[in-house]
């Protein structure tokens, strides 16, 4: 595998929102990397690969870079700075490059990271697998997949950022074992407990659960 680094036309690159791990990009959303990129140029190429079956008007696909395209396009920009791959990716392989990349970055919520995993998991990579190819640990990707079996609503809180990984893994065990609604119950502890700037609902989860086994109701 080589690469090469040269300026290509913004037409010529096949842009998908649902491959981006951030999924759709609005001009507003990079209004302000416009204004910078506009300032002091592209100071990152995009990443690109080749298309296994490339057409007239597309070359190439984007793997890594989908800010930096779109705030292109907004500047009316007819090229654009890429590294460019001249191997032809599989889709796990341009899909772990795309979430590297922005793990590194740090630009990412846990939401969106648990679903640019989906693909991967739905691929019938295991969680060590997983680790293994984003070079992060199984802790990191198992927390992760437990989100994604969490109901959606669920989901949307640690979206905001209302939950942390430890309260993730604490609201799937109880939603294993009692359900969806003892699960948004504990959600629903996290999140004002996080709001209010408190940190012991973990101790009083471990109280509410022996309650429970003496036979007294602990979610209500």
């Amino acid at each position: 595998m080589s690469e090469s680094l040269l300026e290509v036309p913004l037409n010529e690159v096949l842009y998908d929102d649902e491959f981006n791990c951030r999924g759709p990009i609005s001009p507003l959303d990079v209004a302000d990397l416009a204004k910078d990129i506009d300032r002091d140029g592209l100071l990152q190429p995009i990443v690109l690969s080749m298309l296994e079956n490339p057409t007239a008007s597309k070359k190439y696909k984007l793997i890594a870079g989908h800010r930096r395209y779109r705030a292109h396009q907004v500047l009316r920009k007819d090229t654009i700075k890429a590294v460019v791959r001249d191997e032809i990716l599989s889709d796990v392989d341009a899909r772990v490059l795309n979430l590297k990349e922005n793990v590194q970055r740090k630009q990412l919520n846990i939401y969106q990271e648990a679903k640019a995993l989906e693909p991967l998991k739905r691929s019938g990579l295991s969680e060590v697998e997983v680790a293994d190819r984003l070079g992060a640990s199984r802790g990191w990707i198992q927390i992760r997949f437990l989100l994604l079996k969490l109901p959606e609503e669920i989901q949307q809180e640690a979206a905001a950022g209302f939950l942390t990984q430890t309260a993730i893994r604490d609201i799937y065990t109880h939603f294993k074992r009692e359900g969806k609604e003892a699960a948004f119950e504990v959600a629903k502890q996290f999140k004002d407990a996080k709001i209010a700037g408190k940190v012991n609902v973990r101790k009083k989860l471990k109280k509410d659960t022996a309650t429970k086994k003496t036979g007294t109701k602990a979610y209500r």
